[in-house]
């Protein structure tokens, strides 16, 4: 889930491919995409509690990886300071998607700037 400025903004997940163990796309995986709203509670809870402790950075773009086990429980393995999106050449989504964090990125610099000064 990619979070600027503590909200969620572009959620995906990376799927492997049958009989396989690596989700990357380079090794036969896949991206399937979702809309935020769509993000389960416990999830966004995750998220809130990670960015309050990240509240002194302005502005904050990073990613959480979560996932939830057959017991429910969630679980954030990784986070990432440098979001990144797989642009597959014909793959509609990817090109909407990463086009969509490119907006964001230069919104979010955008702002930083006007409120300096």
């Amino acid at each position: 889930i990619i979070i600027v400025n503590g909200e969620p903004r572009i959620c995906y997940a990376r799927l492997c491919a049958e009989g396989k163990l690596i989700s990357s796309v380079g090794h036969g995986g896949s991206i399937q995409y979702f809309d935020v709203s769509k993000i389960p509670k416990q999830f966004i809870d995750v998220i809130y509690d990670v960015d309050l402790r990240f509240k002194q950075f302005d502005p904050r773009i990073y990613t959480v990886d979560m996932a939830r086990s057959q017991s429910e429980r969630i679980w954030a393995w990784e986070m990432n300071i440098r979001p990144g999106l797989t642009w597959t050449p014909g793959h509609l989504d990817d090109e909407k998607y990463t086009k969509k964090l490119h907006e964001l990125i230069v919104d979010v610099l955008c702002e930083s700037v006007n409120k300096t000064g």
